[in-house]
């Protein structure tokens, strides 16, 4: 808390003000502006007015579900809670670099077509334009092979 003789600034805090100092304000600013981009750039975020931003995206009534998504469901459907998150990260690492027996190739084929489902689910020809730009392809290219205009493979891509 801020002494009174320093006190400059208010921050709203659960519709509360709080008296905070200028160079904490600015701190605070700061590293709502950060996460906020961070947010918007991953599309978890629909404000598009910042003053509206409270910082705890958490419980705010703007959050989204985002252009990522877990593929944990897919490579952890029989391990227990309570295991260690690097434990967890070392059997995906070991299921995604060497398939070697015919469960992690049955599961890196249901871990491929999951995503290419979820490709097609979100663009028209998402798996195709997926696995194009996997094989190293530039949008021209592509666009030039699916006999469409480069913008519209742009728009797709960058949605």
């Amino acid at each position: 808390m801020a002494e009174s003789g320093q006190q400059s600034a208010f921050i709203s805090i659960y519709h509360k003000r709080v008296p905070v100092t200028a160079e904490m304000k600015i701190e605070l600013h700061r590293m709502n502006s950060t996460l906020r981009a961070k947010m918007r750039k991953e599309r978890r975020c629909a404000q598009k007015d910042y003053l509206q931003c409270c910082g705890d995206c958490l419980s705010c009534y703007w959050r989204r579900k985002g252009i990522y998504v877990s593929l944990d469901s897919l490579l952890d459907n029989n391990e227990s809670q309570d295991d260690d998150e690097a434990d967890k990260t070392m059997r995906r690492i070991d299921v995604l670099v060497s398939p070697d027996d015919v469960e992690k190739t049955v599961l890196m084929h249901e871990m491929w077509s999951a995503v290419y489902k979820y490709a097609d689910s979100i663009v028209n020809h998402g798996a195709l334009l997926f696995q194009l730009s996997e094989n190293g392809l530039s949008n021209r290219k592509i666009a030039q092979l699916m006999g469409v205009n480069c913008r519209r493979i742009d728009r797709c891509v960058h949605r």
